[in-house]
């Protein structure tokens, strides 16, 4: 019988993540050129021990704008069971996974998903939150960029490598499960406003996923893509052209998933908090069926 994905990733530690990339050194959650040592939080480890109760766990980073980072309510969030999801919180280490996550306003859709992918899966997991709002894949669509030379995925990616070191260094094997990525609005928006044209946007698209596979050191890095939505107001061709895009790159790419598509149908369901946010119940509606296709990915 063969392996599932999930072997593959744990025979390999998840990836080089550590050593490979041009990008290696870590200061805080930001990551920039240089041939210095991962530097690892105060409190690294301090957190994890008494925390997890296993000897591996799965570790993903999410990535993207707004939806990705959730403006729900977190009191209308499911809490994933005791011990089972942890979030890294730079320079604090790991806590319980609960909303509000990383730059969360309040609720996001990070719970749902870890209660499902536990579930589904039985595995203890990680989450490492870098997504930021209002941000672009494409550099023409937004000061503050993912693609080409944005500075955000190397944020993210040092983020991802200083929460391994610390699990790391509190004797947990970290398996990296891949990025759960959510975004679109902003490209979205400048297409629509013929800043950037559709092929711009796949090209931009494509090279970040090529990026973020070469700064974990796995050109089979899993990435895992929750598509984008529509505005309450009413669709338009930018953002169409977004979803047909990341369509297309995920049935092209053997090592992309698209895991979610149904946020297209909130507007008409009432799942908008307003003209482009979900709201909780959209947000946990897309962490449910998140968290089960993964689980599901994984398991193959």
């Amino acid at each position: 019988m063969g392996l599932t994905r999930r072997q593959l990733l744990a025979s390999t530690g998840g990836g080089a993540i550590l050593g490979a990339a041009s990008y290696d050194a870590v200061v805080g959650d930001q990551a920039g050129p240089s041939t210095a040592s991962t530097a690892v939080d105060a409190t690294a480890g301090e957190t994890t021990t008494a925390a997890i109760a296993a000897a591996d766990v799965d570790v993903f980073l999410i990535g993207g704008q707004s939806n990705a980072t959730g403006h729900g309510n977190s009191e209308e969030s499911p809490q994933p069971p005791p011990g089972t999801a942890f979030e890294y919180v730079p320079h604090g280490g790991l806590e319980p996974l609960a909303d509000p996550v990383g730059e969360a306003r309040s609720g996001s859709a990070w719970p749902a998903f870890a209660e499902r992918y536990w579930t589904t899966s039985g595995r203890h997991a990680v989450y490492v939150p870098a997504s930021i709002g209002g941000t672009s894949v494409h550099p023409a669509a937004n000061d503050n960029w993912w693609s080409q030379s944005g500075l955000l995925l190397y944020r993210a990616i040092g983020r991802l490598r200083s929460a391994i070191v610390n699990l790391k260094l509190a004797e947990i094997t970290p398996n990296f499960g891949g990025m759960l990525w959510h975004q679109g609005e902003t490209d979205a928006g400048a297409i629509d406003n013929e800043i950037i044209d559709p092929v711009d946007f796949r090209q931009a698209f494509e090279t970040m996923i090529a990026r973020y596979r070469q700064e974990v050191d796995d050109p089979q890095a899993p990435f895992y893509l929750f598509q984008l939505g529509r505005r309450s107001d009413g669709d338009t061709a930018g953002f169409q052209h977004v979803r047909r895009i990341q369509r297309e790159v995920a049935a092209s790419d053997p090592n992309a998933w698209l895991v979610f598509d149904d946020a297209v149908s909130f507007p008409e369901s009432g799942k908008m908090g307003d003209r482009l946010h979900y709201n909780q119940d959209g947000l946990n509606e897309m962490g449910t069926g998140g968290g089960q296709r993964v689980a599901e990915i994984q398991g193959e």
